[in-house]
C-alpha cells in the first residue's frame, strides 16, 4: 500500500489506522474486505457516528466491541482494523439487530 511505503520512507515504523467515511453522493474509495489496517464506511448512522466519534475520532478496537455480538468481540479483541470487522462492529448496535437478509 502507497501510504505504509511511504511512512516507512519517513522513518516510522507504525502506520495509523485509516478510516474512510463517505458521506457524498459519489463513490468512495474501494477498499478490499482483506486489507487490515484500512475500513470504509458509507453513509450515516448513529451506530456509525459514536464507533468513529468516540475516543477523540479515533475507533478503538476496545471501543468497537461495546457495539458487536460475541463472535466480532473475540475477533477485534485480537485483530487488527479491517472492513469486514468495522462493518460488523458498526450494524451490531440495538437498533439494527431487527434486520433481516433476504438472499
Amino acid at each position: 500500500m502507497v501510504i505504509q511505503r511511504k511512512f516507512q520512507e519517513k522513518g516510522y515504523t507504525n502506520v495509523p489506522d485509516v478510516v474512510f467515511w463517505n458521506l457524498g453522493y459519489y463513490s468512495a474509495t474501494h477498499v478490499l474486505a482483506t486489507q487490515n489496517g484500512v475500513a470504509l464506511v458509507s453513509g450515516f448512522s448513529n451506530n456509525l457516528l459514536t464507533l468513529f466519534l468516540k475516543e477523540c475520532g479515533i475507533i478503538k478496537l476496545e471501543d468497537a466491541r461495546n457495539f458487536a455480538g460475541e463472535d466480532v468481540k473475540t475477533k477485534l479483541s485480537t485483530a487488527e482494523v479491517n472492513p469486514e470487522d468495522i462493518m460488523e462492529a458498526a450494524t451490531s448496535g440495538e437498533l439494527c439487530q431487527n434486520f433481516v437478509v433476504y438472499d
